[in-house]
């Protein structure tokens, strides 16, 4: 039987200027695609993606959707879908570029097409399933699975035990892609304790939450970091009510590990009732910094047992007080937390996560 040789991934990954301008595309969709594919790659996979643009329909988008390829890594081979941007026909559009495309691209012994979530995109793979003989598998990141996939990728934990399927499944929540951190060797005296989070400003993250539990911490010496993009009038409100709190926007990944490298402790306060079946991605980057994690629970592993800060609920006065705690953890917890950090990153990097992956592939699918 042959093994994975390709795959079609049937998604364009962005550059950072791309997501600095963009309202529709999720920095850290994206950023988990990326890592996922590039991982891929170093096993010996090569990589050719398809893709369009997202933009929100016209008149609050630009009617035609032109995607060059600057706006694109340079990482992979690629294929750019352009198309006529109005409301409910441009999915009509998009349907039948997609067709064309896959109905005449040129398959090959050791290819695999692998969608990310449910779109006008899997609806065309039900009928090239039908049209060519290719295997065809859905990565599942938040939202509802489409029927007639020959296997689905879960992100999250919750949604991968629930979901009761005939067709081969598969849990994976992504890896821990190490970067480079440059520490400060200068002893910093009266620092400031820094509370980082990083994400969407507003929606279903829970920033609000995390905004309401830290102005009721009553100490000078702690400050909240903010990173991301994002609208929120309520939000942008509760922002200039404490001179602790600096927001920094939208920042390229470069200056994020700066900043996430000068903080003490990361926040993930996502809403449990409407995150469930999520999982928040941000947490493998955090986990870099080998430095406490408060995090909710919604749609992770318990193998994040041991390393994250998990909160009973997501109430204001419960995030409150898990803060407290935290600002005063000594030296030597920190020391055996971090060392905790780094065996699970070792035992749980994208390079292992990958190589698992194209193992189960290989034994449930023929290419």
């Amino acid at each position: 039987m042959a093994k994975l040789k390709r795959v079609i991934w049937l998604q364009s990954i962005y550059n950072e200027k791309i997501l600095r301008k963009s309202k529709a595309i999720s920095p850290a969709s994206n950023l988990w695609q990326n890592n996922f594919l590039k991982n891929l790659k170093k096993q010996k996979i090569k990589i050719f993606t398809i893709g369009h643009y997202f933009e929100p329909a016209w008149p609050k988008g630009q009617l035609f959707i032109n995607t060059k390829k600057t706006d694109l890594v340079k990482d992979y081979d690629f294929k750019i879908i352009n198309y006529i941007n109005l409301p409910f026909l441009r999915n009509i559009f998009l349907f039948f570029k997609y067709i064309k495309i896959l109905t005449f691209l040129k398959f090959k012994e050791g290819d695999l097409v692998l969608a990310y979530n449910r779109s006008v995109i899997t609806n065309v793979m039900k009928i090239i399933n039908k049209i060519r003989s290719i295997a065809f598998v859905v990565v599942i990141a938040d939202l509802k699975y489409p029927k007639k996939s020959n296997g689905y990728v879960f992100l999250s934990w919750r949604y991968f035990k629930k979901i009761k399927i005939k067709e081969p499944k598969y849990f994976l929540d992504g890896g821990i892609n190490e970067i480079s951190i440059k520490k400060n060797k200068q002893k910093i005296k009266n620092k400031k304790k820094i509370i980082l989070y990083s994400g969407t400003i507003g929606g279903h993250a829970g920033l609000e939450i995390l905004i309401k539990a830290f102005k009721k911490v009553k100490l000078n010496n702690l400050e909240l970091w903010i990173c991301g993009q994002g609208n929120d009038n309520k939000i942008e409100s509760l922002l200039k009510e404490d001179k602790r709190i600096k927001f920094f926007g939208f920042v390229s990944n470069s200056k994020l590990i700066k900043i996430c490298s000068q903080a003490d402790i990361f926040v993930n306060p996502r809403p449990i009732n409407i995150n469930q079946y999520n999982f928040p991605s941000k947490l493998l980057f955090y986990l870099n910094f080998k430095k406490p994690i408060i995090s909710t629970r919604c749609g992770l592993n318990p193998k994040y047992d041991k390393i994250i800060y998990f909160l009973k609920n997501d109430k204001i006065k419960n995030l409150k007080m898990k803060i407290e705690n935290l600002v005063l953890i000594n030296k030597r917890d920190l020391l055996l937390l971090e060392k905790k950090i780094k065996r699970f990153n070792n035992y749980n990097s994208w390079k292992i996560q990958t190589k698992k992956f194209i193992i189960w592939l290989n034994k449930n699918f023929s290419f």
